[in-house]
C-alpha cells in the first residue's frame, strides 16, 4: 500500500512540475504581450526561459523513457513557442563571413582592443599595426572599441600610469583608419 502512495505522489509531482515549467516557459516566451506595469514579474520568466527550456528538455527525455505519452507536454510547449525558441537558441546556417560587404548593408564591428596591448607595446609594436590593418580590411561602417586609451593631448593623460606606458593621440589613431572623418571617442 505504501509503495502505491509513493508512486502516485511521485507521478503527481513530476506531472505537476512539468506542467508548471511549461506554463512558466510559455509566459516567459510571450512576455511581450503582457503589460509590464501590472505583469512585471513575468519578465523574470523571460530571463529564465533558456533554463526552463533545458528543464523541459530534461522532462521530455525523462517521460520518453518512463511514460512516452507524457513527453507530449514538453514537446507541445516547445512547439507552441518555436519562434521564441529560435531567438533563445539561434541557429545560423550561413556560409560564413564575407570580407566584401553586400550593398545596402551596415557592418558593425565591436572589439575589446584591451588598450591595443599597450602594456607590451614596446616589446611588440607590430601588434597594434596588425589590429589596425584588420580593422581597415573589414571596413566597418561603425566600429566600437572597448578599453581604448586615447587622448587629444598629453594633459588628458597626465597620470603616472599613462606616463609609464606609451599612448597615442586620438587624431593619430583616427588617421590610421580609413574613416577618420567619422571618428568619435566616448
Amino acid at each position: 500500500m505504501s509503495k502505491s502512495i509513493i508512486r502516485r505522489f511521485s507521478k503527481f509531482f513530476f506531472i505537476t512540475t512539468n506542467i508548471l515549467a511549461a506554463i512558466i516557459f510559455l509566459l516567459g516566451c510571450y512576455s511581450k504581450f503582457f503589460d509590464n506595469k501590472y505583469w512585471w514579474f513575468i519578465g523574470f520568466f523571460n530571463l529564465a526561459s533558456f533554463y526552463l527550456l533545458l528543464v523541459l528538455g530534461a522532462y521530455f527525455l525523462f517521460w520518453l523513457f518512463v511514460k512516452p505519452r507524457w513527453s507530449l507536454i514538453s514537446l507541445i510547449c516547445v512547439l507552441l513557442a518555436i519562434t521564441p525558441v529560435r531567438n533563445i537558441i539561434p541557429f545560423r546556417f550561413s556560409s560564413g563571413f564575407s570580407i566584401n560587404k553586400p550593398p545596402n548593408s551596415l557592418r558593425v564591428m565591436s572589439w575589446n582592443v584591451a588598450q591595443f596591448d599597450i602594456l607590451n607595446f614596446k616589446k611588440n609594436p607590430q601588434v597594434k599595426q596588425k589590429m589596425l590593418d584588420l580593422i581597415n580590411e573589414y571596413k566597418p561602417d561603425i566600429a566600437c572599441f572597448q578599453e581604448m586609451v586615447c587622448g587629444d593631448s598629453t594633459v588628458d593623460l597626465n597620470t603616472p600610469y599613462y606616463q609609464k606606458y606609451s599612448f597615442y593621440r586620438l587624431q593619430e589613431f583616427s588617421a590610421l583608419l580609413n574613416f577618420p572623418e567619422h571618428f568619435l571617442c566616448l
